[in-house]
């Protein structure tokens, strides 16, 4: 796992190999954790505190089914406390071999938002501001085979991306 934390769990799997869930703890931390994941689509949701055990859709509204009732997942917060929301793609070695750095990151995005980014399974840091599709400057001195980058919201607001594009300078040595 990206951070080497340990987790536990159960997975399943509903239809046709479209949608699965798993749920369980990350870490050892003793809160649940539920993934929802549309395969088709390769998108991810993470509930926090909750353990689903299924989801639907109803009249335009999605709902999670857990032990204790059906929740409407909808809302600026979640029981008072902000939703935090981000994109955290797989670590990618953007078809190189090559240690490289990314001094800049380009974000699709005209919401408050954060950039951590992540070398070879560290964090580089975490920087903060709103963007409105301009270049984010990262540290220069960083470099490494594989990068990755959360971009997050800011205090449970909303977060809009169209997409983001990291300036990679790729070095002359191989890892």
């Amino acid at each position: 796992a990206w951070g080497g934390e340990p987790s536990t769990g159960v997975v399943e799997m509903y239809g046709p190999g479209v949608y699965l869930i798993a749920h369980g703890t990350i870490g050892g931390a003793s809160a649940p954790v539920t993934f929802a994941v549309n395969v088709r689509a390769a998108e991810v949701t993470r509930y926090e505190g909750l353990t689903f055990e299924a989801f639907l859709r109803l009249g335009g509204k999605h709902y999670g089914l857990a032990a204790d009732g059906l929740y409407l997942l909808e809302g600026d917060s979640d029981a008072g406390e902000a939703i935090e929301a981000f994109v955290l793609p797989h670590p990618t070695d953007f078809g190189t071999q090559k240690r490289k750095r990314t001094p800049y990151i380009y974000l699709g995005t005209e919401d408050p938002a954060t950039v951590t980014a992540y070398v070879d399974g560290g964090t580089v840091g975490e920087f903060s501001g709103y963007h409105g599709s301009r270049r984010v400057q990262l540290p220069r001195g960083p470099q490494g085979r594989y990068w990755a980058y959360k971009v997050a919201n800011v205090a449970g607001g909303d977060l809009r991306l169209d997409g983001y594009e990291p300036q990679v300078e790729v070095l002359s040595r191989k890892v």
